[in-house]
């Protein structure tokens, strides 16, 4: 968004959507929102005994940012004088620029008439975009209906492939396509018309199929093997490509339609996520196959695909006890069905906690566990957060912090970023600069839709 020729940052368009909605507002309380948005967009801090490999890789490269920066810092009191300041001052003089903001007294801050009309504008257009993105992304009806679309384009796509290279395992693949395109269009319909529990039954009957089926391709593929009667593949590096879209396709689908499944404990939404699930494992046999192919070794893919096929079978069995359970009136626990992903990516509300607690030590001045909680709570209690609030992902307030605080104190300390002084806790020179860090990171960020779009599909509580 443009101004007289001029164009707003991120941190610009938080603080008059704030404005707009809570009307005048203090530095302090800008600084104190800013906080609990920064934690909700990518602040993350993981236990050692709870890191996966993802979370590892992406906590060394964040490290190796860190020091990065901090080793580009200039040095000096200075320095340490604007160490874990929100700089949201200099925002408050270029919006009065602007003319979209003036000052309401010493302390406040209020909107011009003129932003007055572009806060409601910003605000209008996050609720739309949430809007959007449940209607047309986030729905039951939207995900098997979108689902139709993605499969019949990887029908596509394997079978041309597949009679090109002349891969058996690519076209089979390419059946299974377009019957997984076929059983999406009765899910569809099956959500659409409010028969889920037969679309439900249809997924799983389509699982025992895809998995009698694959372990049966493996049998007769280690059978022609003994025979010598294996045909080559040819255009292997087609091969490869084709079924790492597919792959790539896949884990996008397995993430989508799990996070739908869990969040409306929808069982046919949640069939349809391990369905994709099994097609990540079915394109990486096929690739084996292909590639060993070059050097004659034609069993490996077979072995993977007979274990491949007993997975299949033993996650539809796992779903049709579910599906039974669900038709009999039992609660479903769909708490099993998670994704890598939404572990990672997931808005942690007791790591907004762990940021909350380096923030309010130094500026805030608040430093007793009873103190830190209270002033956590306070803020989250029917406050407002520009993006988070509209998108509804604001932190649950109603997590046990006191119960939970010394797991959260602890990382802190251990990380040498606070410390114990008796019953209170002060900031270290390295908590002050990491959380610098953090907040300077900030300073150019701004929600895109792919932005709205992530943090949304990460919320898989």
């Amino acid at each position: 968004m443009k101004i007289n020729g001029k164009t707003l940052g991120g941190f610009d368009k938080f603080i008059l959507m704030a404005l707009y909605v809570e009307g005048a507002l203090s530095l302090k309380q800008i600084n104190d929102k800013t906080i609990i948005f920064i934690s909700s967009i990518w602040y993350q801090q993981w236990s050692e005994k709870d890191k996966s490999f993802l979370n590892s890789v992406i906590d060394s490269i964040e490290k190796a940012r860190y020091f990065f920066k901090k080793g580009h810092a200039n040095n000096g009191n200075k320095f340490e004088a604007e160490l874990g300041k929100i700089n949201s001052h200099n925002n408050f003089i270029r919006l009065i620029e602007f003319g979209l903001v003036e000052k309401k007294d010493d302390k406040t801050y209020k909107l011009t008439e003129f932003g007055h009309g572009t806060g409601e504008s910003l605000v209008n257009t996050m609720k739309k975009r949430n809007k959007e993105i449940d209607k047309y992304l986030f729905s039951t009806n939207a995900v098997a209906r979108n689902n139709i679309f993605v499969d019949f384009l990887l029908a596509v796509l394997k079978l041309s492939a597949g009679f090109i290279s002349g891969s058996v395992g690519l076209i089979s693949d390419g059946l299974d396509a377009i019957t997984d395109t076929i059983s999406a269009f009765f899910v569809w319909l099956g959500i659409k018309f409010h028969h889920e529990f037969l679309s439900t039954i249809l997924v799983i009957f389509m699982l025992f199929v895809a998995g009698i089926s694959a372990t049966y391709e493996s049998i007769s593929r280690i059978i022609e093997i003994l025979n010598n009667t294996v045909n080559p593949i040819n255009q292997v590096p087609l091969v490869v490509g084709v079924e790492t879209i597919a792959i790539l396709a896949a884990i996008g689908l397995f993430v989508y339609q799990r996070h739908i499944g869990r969040s409306f404990n929808n069982l046919t939404i949640i069939s349809q996520s391990v369905d994709s699930k099994n097609h990540i494992f079915i394109g990486s046999a096929v690739i084996i196959g292909a590639v060993l192919s070059l050097f004659n070794i034609f069993w490996v893919d077979a072995i993977v695909g007979i274990f491949i096929g007993i997975g299949i079978l033993r996650d539809a069995f796992n779903l049709l006890k579910d599906a039974k359970s669900s038709y009999e009136g039992e609660k479903t626990d769909f708490s099993k069905y998670k994704t890598v992903f939404g572990d990672y990516m997931n808005i942690n509300h007791l790591e907004t906690f762990r940021l909350w607690i380096l923030f309010a030590i130094p500026n805030k001045n608040v430093n007793t566990q009873e103190d830190l909680i209270k002033s956590f709570n306070d803020m989250l209690n029917d406050s407002y957060i520009p993006v988070i609030s509209e998108l509804e992902l604001l932190p649950n307030k109603y997590l046990d912090f006191k119960n939970n605080f010394d797991e959260v104190i602890n990382h802190l300390i251990e990380n040498n970023w606070i410390k114990k002084n008796e019953n209170r806790y002060e900031i270290t020179k390295s908590g002050l600069e990491h959380l610098d860090i953090i907040l300077s990171d900030f300073d150019d960020f701004d929600v895109k839709f792919s932005d709205s779009l992530f943090l949304k599909l990460s919320d898989e509580s």
